[in-house]
């Protein structure tokens, strides 16, 4: 498996440690996805006849609110052909007197994948290396920690106010959680085929700001999604250790671009990709479409320059390398701080001297590399298919290997 697939760094990481004459165990830091990569998921989604979905539009007479404060509008439509998102926020709200957090100096970090595919694994191992080069520097989202201190019994907090796996998507009413994008898209019968886009659905929201002040309507849009950002972020501060230099998110979906448009202090995206035989994240036989339409549209938006600060990695290598990848996503990680940061030339790298990959890792790690069983079914149902069958020949033959994945 390769290291740290694509990143931001373009190539250039390992040249600026040995100008600074510091060694470097960057093995490979790549630069965006190459365009024969992205031509070819393009053209397998023409021949499979995915359909691309519309750039996104205002909405209006949108379903009820499910939750309290929300701020998005969903419908779906043309099963799952069609996806209208838009985010509304009242510019009288308390947005008006949040911190305004683009003058602190943090970093924020997102985890972003699909289900199932070492999010959570990646997001532990980012968050105890910062702490372990800079100790306290790195805080994950803990769904109890607003109410640690309020003399209630642990049982009954943890009852009431835990959230499984701690994830960003549950602390915010802003764009709309996975579990409200798969309740439209299956109240309207939605197509497998088209169900990639439930996993970058907020890329494809709209925003506004009702009763702007701002007249240019191009400085309006930029201004906007700042004041939404800022309000994500006055959702998500109390569950972090709010003083830390970095702040770690992690949601299973890839709303790159959306979390991008709207950060308020120097982001870095943190992407895993996991081979679909082995997550199956959607657990059914169109995986393989779901898989092809998530990360053409994602590694699109990287090759477009949309997205500043990111680095690629799979689980696999994750898994199989994890003391070298980590590295190399530190490396990542404190030389964009210094770039995109507020550390100016006071920035100092702490790399690790002799880092070994586990190139001999336990039978029960790597028993995370191996199908289940009942991915393994569904993926036999998918060879019996002709239709199913011919895409994943394809993308064995001409996709799988840029990630590393041979057969």
């Amino acid at each position: 498996f390769a290291h740290v697939l694509f990143s931001s760094e373009s190539g250039s990481l390992k040249n600026l440690m040995q100008s600074k004459n510091v060694e470097s165990s960057a093995e490979y830091i790549g630069g965006s996805p190459p365009k024969e990569l992205l031509h070819r998921m393009k053209e397998l989604i023409n021949n499979q006849a995915i359909s691309a979905v519309p750039a996104p539009s205002s909405v209006s007479n949108l379903p009820n609110e499910y939750e309290e404060g929300q701020l998005w509008k969903l419908i779906i439509s043309e099963k799952g052909k069609n996806v209208q998102c838009h985010i509304t926020l009242p510019a009288k709200s308390s947005a008006n007197n949040a911190t305004n957090y683009s003058t602190k100096n943090q970093c924020m970090i997102h985890v972003h994948g699909l289900h199932h595919t070492g999010t959570g694994f990646a997001r532990e191992l980012i968050h105890d290396a910062l702490n372990e080069r800079h100790p306290q520097s790195a805080s994950v989202q803990d769904s109890l920690l607003p109410y640690r201190e309020s003399g209630l019994d642990y049982a009954k907090i943890y009852n009431q106010y835990h959230v499984s796996e701690d994830e960003g998507q549950h602390f915010q009413t802003v764009y709309p959680s996975f579990k409200y994008r798969v309740r439209e898209f299956k109240r309207t019968k939605s197509a497998m085929d088209n169900a990639g886009n439930l996993v970058y659905m907020a890329d494809l929201c709209t925003m506004e700001v009702t009763d702007s002040p701002n007249s240019n309507p191009e400085k309006e849009l930029g201004a906007n999604k700042k004041i939404i950002g800022n309000y994500l972020l006055q959702q998500w501060m109390p569950y972090w250790n709010s003083s830390s230099p970095y702040l770690v998110q992690k949601t299973p979906t890839l709303d790159v671009n959306f979390l991008e448009s709207v950060k308020v202090m120097p982001t870095f995206h943190l992407i895993v990709v996991r081979h679909p035989m082995t997550s199956n994240s959607f657990g059914v036989t169109r995986a393989a479409w779901v898989w092809l339409d998530a990360w053409t549209h994602t590694l699109e938006m990287l090759a477009d320059g949309k997205i500043e600060w990111f680095a690629v990695v799979t689980y696999e290598s994750l898994v199989q390398y994890q003391d070298r990848v980590v590295e190399e996503l530190m490396e990542v990680i404190e030389n964009g701080r210094a770039k995109y940061g507020h550390l100016g030339q006071t920035r100092q790298l702490h790399l690790h001297s002799g880092v070994t990959q586990n190139d001999d890792p336990d039978s029960s790690t790597l028993s995370y590399l191996v199908p289940k069983e009942r991915s393994i079914e569904l993926w036999l149902k998918c060879l019996d298919n002709e239709r199913c069958r011919s895409l994943l020949d394809d993308l064995t033959s001409s996709v799988f290997p840029y990630f590393g994945y041979t057969s």
